[in-house]
């Protein structure tokens, strides 16, 4: 082997640990339900609203994805007692992602429910409260 394609090998290893690690970096389409909570409770908590809407299905109710300006303080304020609570169900293409809401001293759980399209996993409807 010469120096010039040992040159090529080595760029071309570069270039793939680096498309790895931009992928990992962004992650990779939203690879599973909790990951896409979780980036959904902190966006939220951190009051950065343009950072929802991308997380959401169009089906997903405007309230959750793009909160009124009225609403948002009050929104930040739950999403910083939103905990995820257990493992994802995930059934094909759609999953439910189990949370515990803090309010006024009581907690209440809900099933965040998720829609896969394509590699990207989406909020998709109003959590669903369960009753313990």
């Amino acid at each position: 082997m010469n120096l010039h394609s040992m040159m090529n090998r080595f760029s071309a290893q570069i270039l793939m640990i680096g498309v790895v690690i931009l992928l990992m970096a962004c992650g990779g389409g939203n690879a599973s339900p909790q990951s896409v909570v979780e980036e959904f409770i902190k966006a939220g908590a951190d009051g950065k609203f343009d950072e929802l809407k991308p997380l959401c299905a169009k089906a997903a109710p405007e309230e959750l994805c793009n909160p009124n300006a009225d609403d948002r303080a009050e929104f930040v304020s739950i999403m910083k007692t939103v905990k995820i609570v257990g493992e994802p169900k995930v059934e094909g293409n759609q999953a439910l992602v189990k949370i515990a809401i803090s309010s006024g001293g009581e907690t209440a759980e809900a099933n965040l429910p998720l829609v896969k399209q394509g590699d990207t996993w989406l909020l998709s409807g109003e959590p669903e409260r369960v009753e313990s």
